[in-house]
Formats: structure tokens, sequence, C-alpha cells
């Protein structure tokens, strides 16, 4: 599968459950942190990214591809996203390393593939030296 490079674009608006506004834009090859304190919404942002939840109002969109707009009735899947995250906890297979936990995900790549890619994203995330860490330590 070829790699897709384009810009995120994201502006969200959610009032039920987590109150949440996000407007931002992701440029293709750029590096993003979503911060903040504890409960302020920011894993409801990036499921609503992933297409895991949807928020109240507004647009994503991938290059010119748009994810989710509330106005035109669009909210593409998971699937049709090809993107995931991973949690900073929840969702961690507390067995496995650092390493495997990512491999874990990359279910889609052919298994030649899967753990220098694993570690290329580790690397990415300044986790390179911690590939044998498990997720409790």
């Amino acid at each position: 599968m070829a790699q897709i490079i384009a810009d995120l674009h994201c502006r969200v608006h959610n009032h039920k459950h987590i109150k949440l506004n996000a407007d931002f834009c992701c440029k293709a090859g750029q590096v993003l942190a979503v911060v903040g304190p504890s409960g302020g919404g920011k894993t409801t942002l990036l499921r609503m990214v992933a297409g895991l939840s949807h928020p109240n109002a507004g647009h994503i969109q991938f290059g010119d591809t748009p994810w989710f707009d509330d106005k035109a009735g669009i909210a593409l899947s998971p699937q049709q996203r090809h993107i995931g995250f991973m949690p900073q906890h929840f969702g961690l297979f507390p067995h496995l390393t650092a390493l495997e936990n990512v491999v874990a995900g990359l279910d889609h790549l052919p298994k030649a593939e899967r753990i220098a890619r694993a570690k290329s994203w580790l690397e990415r995330v300044n986790l390179q030296g911690l590939p044998d860490r498990l997720p409790a330590h």
C-alpha cells in the first residue's frame, strides 16, 4: 500500500458529554502534540480524528478527502480513514513490550515490514531506546 502524504485539517465542536472546541491544521510531515489537563478532551479529539466517535459539529479533512462533515452528512468509518492512535495507557497490552505493542497495530502491513516500521515509529516519538520496556515500567 502506497503511503499518502497530505495535510490534516480539523475543526470540531462538541457540547455533549465532554465540551470540546478544536481548530487546527497539521501539515504533511509535521508532528503534532495534543497536550492538556486530565479530562480536557485529548482522547476524545483523537477518537474523533480516527473516526471512533463523532463531534456534534465541524469537519475533519485529510488532503482533499473529507472524513467528517456534519453539514454534508459525511462520516467515514475508521477503516475508510486508515488511521489509528496509540493511547497513553488504556488499550496497551500490558504483557507486550513497547515494540510489540506498536507491531500489534501494524497488522495491515506485510509481516516482513512490521518490526522495521514499528522501530521507525518508536524513533519518531523518541522511544527508540525503550523497545523492550513494558507499559507499566
